[in-house]
């Protein structure tokens, strides 16, 4: 299992950390298609973020705010919170929260999410629309929520305690 870059062992390269954390990459134009019948795993590891997890999780351990820009197809809203979980950041029960502008997009993104990790919807991963929560308040660790709903449990808890990320 993957773990949190640790400070005094050697830190990955990055294209550029002097801005305090702003990792940019750039998709291949063939990056998001022509899968074809590959496992998904081997779609994981295809996309264009994949050859930054170990980048991105160092800025996220040593940065407040870690800025990422790619482009649509490159893996940042569904690999990206996979590989805070893998990394730990959702241990002793907290959840890493990704929020999406739109109910659809929340819905498709977590089913998309849970059959990659090949974990029940609902479980592991979950998400929460207006009027529709499909989480597991003792098993879910990845959380999809449109913005809305974010601001609405930040009246509840301002400081957003069971979320890590």
């Amino acid at each position: 299992m993957a773990q949190f870059w640790k400070p005094g062992t050697e830190k990955p390269r990055l294209l550029d950390d002097e801005e305090g954390g702003v990792l940019f990459y750039s998709a291949s134009p063939s990056s998001s298609s022509s899968y074809g019948y590959a496992s998904l795993e081997k779609q994981r590891q295809r996309l264009p973020v994949f050859k930054y997890r170990t980048s991105i999780l160092y800025l996220v351990e040593t940065h407040s705010t870690t800025i990422i820009v790619g482009e649509t197809g490159s893996g940042k809203t569904t690999q990206i919170p996979q590989y805070l979980k893998e990394a730990g950041w959702a241990d002793g029960g907290y959840v890493i929260a990704c929020t999406q502008p739109r109910r659809l997009a929340v819905q498709s993104v977590a089913a998309r999410v849970a059959e990659e990790m090949g974990v029940k919807l609902g479980e592991e991963v979950g998400y929460t629309i207006r009027f529709e929560d499909v989480t597991n308040s003792d098993l879910t660790r990845i959380k999809f929520l449109t913005d809305g709903v974010l601001l609405r449990e930040m009246m509840d808890d301002p400081l957003l305690s069971k979320y890590r990320c």
